[in-house]
C-alpha cells in the first residue's frame, strides 16, 4: 500500500501519519507512507498510478488540495482520495473528484469523522 499525505502543517502531517500507520498495522497491512508539505512538492515526485491512497489538506500554498485532486483525475489517476480540512466549504465539491472521505480538522484518530458521518478509514 503506497500512501501520500499532503499538508502544509508539520503537526498535522505527523498526526495523520501516526493514525494511518496505526490503522494499517492493526489490519496487518504494509503501508509505505510519503509526506509532502505542499501539492507542488508532491507533483515534483508524482508518478501516475503509484499511490493507492492520497490524503490531503484543502488549504495549502498556491495549489489547493482540490486543485491537486483535479490534476490527479485529469491524469486518470484512480488513487482513493481523502481530504482533511478545517473547513467544510469543499465537502460537496469533493464528490466531483470522487473523494472517498472528507474529514474535518481538528483531526482526532479516535474519532475519524467525515462530513458524511463515516467513522473509519476505508479498506483499499
Amino acid at each position: 500500500m503506497n500512501i501520500a499525505i499532503l499538508d502544509d502543517s508539520k503537526e498535522d502531517l505527523r498526526q495523520v501519519k501516526s493514525v494511518i500507520s496505526s490503522y494499517y498495522e492493526s489490519q496487518n497491512t504494509s503501508a509505505d507512507i510519503h509526506l509532502y508539505s505542499s501539492a507542488e512538492a508532491f507533483f515534483t515526485k508524482y508518478i501516475p498510478g503509484f499511490y493507492d491512497l492520497i490524503i490531503m489538506d484543502i488549504y495549502m500554498g498556491s495549489m489547493t488540495g482540490m486543485d491537486a485532486a483535479r490534476k490527479l483525475r485529469e491524469a486518470r489517476d484512480t488513487a482513493a482520495l481523502i481530504f482533511i480540512s478545517s473547513s467544510d466549504s469543499f465537502a460537496v465539491e469533493s464528490y466531483d473528484v470522487q473523494a472517498s472521505y472528507y474529514l474535518l480538522k481538528p483531526f482526532a484518530g479516535s474519532s475519524q469523522q467525515s462530513s458524511s458521518g463515516s467513522r473509519r478509514i476505508p479498506d483499499i
